[in-house]
C-alpha cells in the first residue's frame, strides 16, 4: 500500500464516483449493496477519525504532562543546594 492515496483524496475521488455508480443502477440489488457500503465506510471513517482525534490528545497531554514535570524538577534542581 506504499503507492495508496492519502484517505482524504481516496473518499474525494471515490464516493462520488461511487455515488454516481449507484444513481445508475435504479431497482438493481447492486445499488443498494453500493448505498449501504458508502454508509458503512462512512461511518468507519467517522469512527476513525474520532478515535485519531482522542488518541492525538491524549497524546499531547502526555507531552505536556512531562514538560510540566520536568521544568519542575529543573526548578528544583536549580534552587537545591548540593554538589552537582
Amino acid at each position: 500500500m506504499a503507492n495508496a492515496p492519502p484517505t482524504g483524496a481516496l473518499m474525494r475521488d471515490v464516493v462520488p464516483a461511487t455515488e454516481h455508480a449507484a444513481g445508475g443502477l435504479p431497482g438493481w440489488l447492486t445499488q443498494r449493496a453500493l448505498q449501504v457500503l458508502l454508509q458503512k465506510q462512512g461511518d468507519d471513517m467517522s469512527r476513525l477519525s474520532r478515535r485519531f482525534t482522542a488518541i492525538a490528545e491524549a497524546l499531547q497531554a502526555t507531552a505536556d504532562a512531562y514538560r510540566r514535570n520536568e521544568n519542575a524538577n529543573a526548578a528544583l534542581f536549580r534552587r537545591a543546594d548540593g554538589p552537582w
